[in-house]
């Protein structure tokens, strides 16, 4: 399988440069650790130094196109899979570089579609959210605006598939939120829901 959260981290690395900090890498190539079944601290470095050379690319070539981008996600995907094997014969295993090949061309290919997952997830945590500018957004609202940009802005099949999956997240939102969304008619079923499961329980 292609490494999904180290593709999460690049794509939001470069949908958004800045807003995660450069030792941001740390703390979830832990995580990534704790679940991959990695040696224990490959994710910790590997995606430390992914930061810091993402930091550095940025800051010497700023303007960059779509080609460029996946270029550069495509040679740290190369990395990673390369260190994290040698990581792992290091530790004891004796796997060929032969095998990485599938599994980066996978990778390579899914980049564009990591980029446009992560697009989508941000706006829809943007909507969801108050922000000094404006209030939280209902769910409703939320879909028709996805609706209304589908196409353009929007890949639109992963909009379908956000309608489909647009219960369970706005739940998990506003369980993981400590702000007051609006209660839009699918969250009030969500919340009625959730009232008879503890009732029953």
């Amino acid at each position: 399988l292609p490494p999904l959260g180290f593709m999460a981290l690049l794509s939001w690395r470069q949908l958004r440069p800045g807003v995660l900090p450069v030792w941001a890498g740390l703390p979830l190539g832990l995580f990534d650790d704790l679940y991959s079944g990695q040696p224990f601290g490959s994710a910790m470095l590997t995606w430390s130094l992914a930061m810091i050379a993402i930091d550095m690319i940025e800051a010497r070539f700023p303007w960059r196109n779509f080609l460029i981008d996946w270029a550069e996600a495509s040679a740290f995907l190369a990395a990673y899979l390369l260190l994290g094997l040698a990581f792992a014969n290091a530790a004891g295993g004796a796997t060929p570089v032969r095998v990485l090949v599938p599994q980066l061309a996978l990778s390579v290919l899914l980049h564009p579609l990591s980029g446009r997952i992560v697009a989508l997830c941000d706006v829809y945590d943007a909507l969801c959210s108050n922000r000094s500018y404006k209030a939280a957004w209902s769910q409703e609202q939320i879909l028709a605006y996805f609706r209304q940009n589908a196409g353009a802005q929007f890949d639109p099949k992963l909009v379908e598939v956000l309608e489909r999956l647009s219960d369970q997240m706005y739940a998990i939102f506003m369980r993981m939120s400590d702000e007051e969304l609006p209660v839009s008619g699918i969250a009030a079923r969500i919340a009625a829901a959730e009232a008879m499961t503890r009732l029953r329980d």
